[in-house]
């Protein structure tokens, strides 16, 4: 998993390294369920907390892909409002 902060009224989350996520990995069998923690840098959450002090929107867009032997791949474009 993969993903990028965006801020305010934008509409792109930008490239800059300040707004990536960092990658987390999990395994997983079939029908099983796991929970993954987003970590922001401290730089990163004093951000989230100014822009949400502003009242700006503040959202992470994530990219989850997931593999399996012999099936193709899927991959999610998920977005989580911060609040």
């Amino acid at each position: 998993m993969t993903g990028k902060l965006a801020f305010g009224k934008a509409k792109k989350a930008t490239a800059a390294a300040s707004n990536k996520l960092k990658k987390a990995k999990a395994k997983l069998k079939a029908g099983k369920s796991k929970t993954v923690v987003i970590k922001l840098s401290k730089a990163q959450r004093k951000r989230v907390k100014r822009a949400l002090k502003r009242k700006q929107k503040v959202v992470a867009k994530l990219k989850i892909v997931v593999k399996s032997k012999g099936v193709k791949t899927v991959t999610s474009r998920p977005k989580l409002r911060v609040k």
